[in-house]
């Protein structure tokens, strides 16, 4: 039986990052290094991944860098000292971010968006949901992921880790309708591989 794949959204993959704090900076910190809140759920996952020789997936994404600024705000967001530290810091904290993609993303099969999303999107329109952030209805990019992950010819169960609500806000309905098991980051830990 083929084994299960694991395919990771953006922002999972960049919550998986430990910033350094530059030495000029560390005296505004009581801590040396910044990172998600799920940051060893998401490391201990792709360790696990990794010792048991499966690979993961990602989606090529249409625009990395808008992911890891938002990413990257995120984490300045928690420090509260954003606006004193200024640009130089959070161009820092940027740059940390793009270099651990860059030194990341070879480990990742990538899986292709597929942009015919419109049966994806009416499934989601009958069904409507109200979510507590953003808006009810996922972004055509999440129905690209949707249908491109459908698509993907696996043989095993395909697990989709993700912090969006968009997907696990539906994720009853993403698996009935395409079979595709959705698991809140946080929940990572939970995983059987």
């Amino acid at each position: 039986m083929p084994l299960n794949i694991y395919a990771f959204d953006d922002c999972s993959i960049l919550h998986q990052a430990n910033i350094e704090i530059p030495e000029a900076f560390k005296r505004f910190f009581d801590y040396d290094c910044l990172h998600y809140d799920n940051y060893k759920k998401l490391r201990n996952l792709s360790e696990n991944l990794k010792k048991k020789n499966v690979k993961k997936h990602r989606f090529i994404p249409s625009n990395i860098e808008t992911s890891i600024i938002k990413v990257g705000n995120e984490l300045l967001s928690k420090c509260g000292y954003v606006q004193m530290l200024g640009t130089t810091f959070k161009s820092k904290v940027l740059i940390q971010l793009k270099d651990f993609v860059d030194s990341t993303i070879d480990g990742y099969e990538e899986i292709e968006k597929n942009d015919n999303i419109n049966d994806a999107k009416r499934i989601f329109l009958v069904n409507e949901r109200e979510l507590k952030k953003g808006t009810n209805i996922p972004e055509d990019d999440d129905f690209k992921i949707i249908a491109g992950y459908q698509k993907y010819e696996y043989g095993g169960k395909k697990y989709f880790i993700t912090e969006d609500e968009h997907f696990w806000g539906y994720s009853d309905l993403i698996l009935d309708n395409f079979e595709i098991h959705i698991i809140e980051e946080w929940r990572c830990h939970l995983i059987k591989i």
